[in-house]
């Protein structure tokens, strides 16, 4: 089975019902921002379709994360 075939139903599932299980690390035990969970499960869905013609390009993906600035203390 294709890594696609695997993650697009994760994927479906997250995105339409809010549950991140299965794609988040259970370590975190739930100590993350879900807003950006969506925000990357959307990147993942988009970056997985079948043809490449329809896939983002990385720099699209990069920029649709909002990454905090980076403190330098």
């Amino acid at each position: 089975m294709c890594v696609h075939e695997q993650a697009r139903p994760l994927c479906t599932k997250a995105m339409e019902d809010g549950s991140f299980e299965g794609l988040v690390d259970p370590r975190l035990e739930g100590n993350y921002d879900k807003q950006q969970m969506a925000c990357m499960v959307a990147c993942a869905a988009f970056s997985i379709r079948h043809s490449a013609k329809r896939r983002p390009k990385m720099s699209q993906v990069i920029n649709s994360f909002h990454f905090p600035p980076i403190s330098n203390h």
